[in-house]
C-alpha cells in the first residue's frame, strides 16, 4: 500500500495534468491529448482511500494454474543466468491464495485510481464545452495476470495479459453498443486518421476501429500478436501461441474462457491448428521481408537502381543520402 497521500501519487499527477491542459486550450484548432497513466502497475500499492472502496466479493477468482502453463511461462523471458528469477520474486511467485487475493483487491484499487482521473478529465472536457465535439478513446498497452494461471505481471498471450479494454466515445455515435470484433492497439491510430479526414498509409497494419462509419475499417479474420518471446493467432475464438523455448498452446476460448485445456495435440481440433499456424507463418515471413525494405532503392522514375546500367560500374559513387531514395 502507498505510503504517499492521493496528491503526491503519481496518477494523479498526470490526470490533473491533463485535465489543465484540457481547460487552458485556447487555440480554436483542434488539439491531440494522449494521457498515459503509468498505473495500473507493480508493486500494486494504492492509497487506502481507494482501496478502501474495493468491494473484495466482486472480485472474480484467478485462473488456475497446471504444467503447460508453466511450461509456456517459461518461455515468455529468458532467465540471466539458471535458478535466476524471470522477472523479480514478486512476479513470479509461487502465491499463496490469500496473497493472489490480496494483489487482485490491490489493483481493482488502482483501476479505481484510474477511473478517478478519467472522470477528472472528461468533466474538463464538459466544463470546457469540448465534450460533445471530441473523440474520447480508452484503452491500455497491456494487462496484468494478477494470480491467473500462478503469475503476476505480463509478457504473454493470456487473455489477462493481453485482452485489453477498448472504449470508445465518438460525438453522434451510438451509446451502450459492445462489438466482439476483431481489433488491436494499432486500429487507434488509423481510427484518428480517418476520423481527421487523413488516410491511412498503406504501410500501416492498421485499419480504423469497426462501428463509427469511417472509410477502410473492414473486419479482420485473424489478429496476429508478436513478442520477443513468442506469436500468437487469434480468430475470434481459437488462439495458437507459440513461445521461444518450443511450448505451443492452442485454447478454444468460446468453451474453455481460462485457457486450462490445451488442444495444441488434439486431433479432432488439428484443422484449426493448421488453419491458426499458416496466417502466423505468412505473418512471420511477410515481417522478415519488410525487415529488408531499405535495401529496395529506386534509383529514378526509369526503374530501380540495380537495373541502372551504370550501376556498379568501375568508378561510379552513390551520395549519400540518395535524393531519389524511396523507402518502401
Amino acid at each position: 500500500m502507498s505510503l504517499l497521500p492521493w496528491d503526491c501519487y503519481w496518477d494523479y499527477f498526470v490526470g490533473e495534468e491533463a485535465a489543465r491542459f484540457i481547460r487552458e486550450y485556447d487555440d480554436e484548432r483542434p488539439f491531440a491529448c494522449m494521457v498515459g497513466f503509468p498505473g495500473p502497475h507493480d508493486p500494486y500499492d494504492p492509497t487506502p482511500e481507494f482501496l478502501a472502496k474495493v468491494d473484495v466479493d466482486k472480485i472474480p477468482d484467478p485462473a488456475p494454474g497446471d504444467p503447460i502453463h508453466r511450461d509456456v511461462r517459461e518461455g515468455i523471458h529468458p532467465r540471466p543466468r539458471p535458478g535466476a528469477p524471470i522477472w523479480t520474486p514478486e512476479t513470479e511467485g509461487p502465491y499463496t491464495e490469500e496473497q493472489k487475493r490480496t494483489v487482485r483487491a490491490h489493483y481493482s484499487a488502482l483501476i479505481l485510481q484510474i477511473d478517478h482521473e478519467v472522470g477528472q478529465i472528461l468533466a474538463a472536457l464538459e466544463e470546457s464545452g469540448r465534450l460533445d465535439n471530441t473523440i474520447v478513446i480508452f484503452s491500455s498497452d497491456h494487462g496484468d495476470l494478477v494470480g491467473d494461471h500462478g503469475v503476476n505481471a505480463k509478457g504473454n498471450f493470456y487473455e489477462g495479459s493481453c485482452h485489453v479494454p477498448m472504449l470508445v466515445r465518438q460525438p453522434g455515435g451510438a451509446t451502450g453498443e459492445v462489438r466482439d470484433d476483431l481489433v488491436c492497439l494499432t486500429d487507434v491510430t488509423a481510427t484518428l486518421l480517418a476520423a481527421s479526414g487523413h488516410g491511412v498509409p498503406e504501410y500501416m497494419d492498421a485499419r480504423p476501429l469497426p462501428g463509427l462509419g469511417l472509410a477502410g475499417d473492414a473486419p479482420r479474420d485473424i489478429l496476429i500478436g508478436g513478442l520477443q518471446s513468442g506469436w500468437m493467432a487469434y480468430d475470434g475464438r481459437h488462439k495458437l501461441v507459440k513461445y521461444g523455448n518450443g511450448a505451443t498452446g492452442l485454447f478454444d476460448l468460446q468453451e474453455d474462457p481460462q485457457e486450462q485445456h490445451n488442444l495444441a495435440e488434439s486431433a479432432t481440433h488439428a484443422a484449426e491448428y493448421r488453419h491458426l499456424d499458416a496466417a502466423l507463418w505468412r505473418e512471420i515471413m511477410r515481417s522478415v521481408q519488410a525487415s529488408h525494405s531499405y535495401n529496395l532503392v529506386d534509383a529514378s522514375e526509369s526503374g530501380p537502381l540495380w537495373a541502372d546500367k551504370v550501376f556498379g560500374a568501375t568508378g561510379w559513387e552513390r551520395v549519400y543520402p540518395h535524393s531519389s531514395v524511396k523507402r518502401r
